[in-house]
């Protein structure tokens, strides 16, 4: 898949989500690793140390794809987007995420874009 045709993108979101903070050491401590964005009500867990709401026409601007080449049991490849915006500004330190399924309708061929889940997000760019 050519995953990279999605870095550049902008988004804007249609609707409010929600961006946590969580911790992924395996006994979990204070420090938050990564922040991740998806929809309400999101993940309640002793990992999460952190939430707060994304508000309907944020711009998330796409900068990497990062795809995990050691996931344990898995025969698709996990892929999260990692996205900036002007929103968070110097608030987050650490890294913030999309799940792909998230934000990804399908992703681009040779002839085609790639798709954006419509329900959540729309394309700016």
């Amino acid at each position: 898949m050519p995953f990279s045709k999605a870095v550049g993108i902008t988004v804007e979101t249609t609707q409010d989500l929600i961006i946590y903070g969580y911790n992924l050491d395996s006994i979990p401590g204070k420090k938050i690793h990564e922040y991740s964005i998806t929809n309400f009500p999101g993940p309640r867990n002793r990992y999460v140390l952190y939430r707060d709401r994304v508000p309907s026409g944020s711009k998330l601007n796409v900068v990497a794809v990062r795809r995990c080449s050691d996931c344990f049991l898995d025969s698709s490849p996990r892929v999260k987007i990692e996205i900036q915006s002007s929103y968070f500004g110097e608030v987050y330190q650490v890294p913030i995420y999309v799940d792909e399924k998230f934000l990804v309708k399908s992703w681009s061929s040779e002839s085609k874009p790639v798709e954006i889940n419509s329900e959540y997000f729309s394309r700016v760019d």
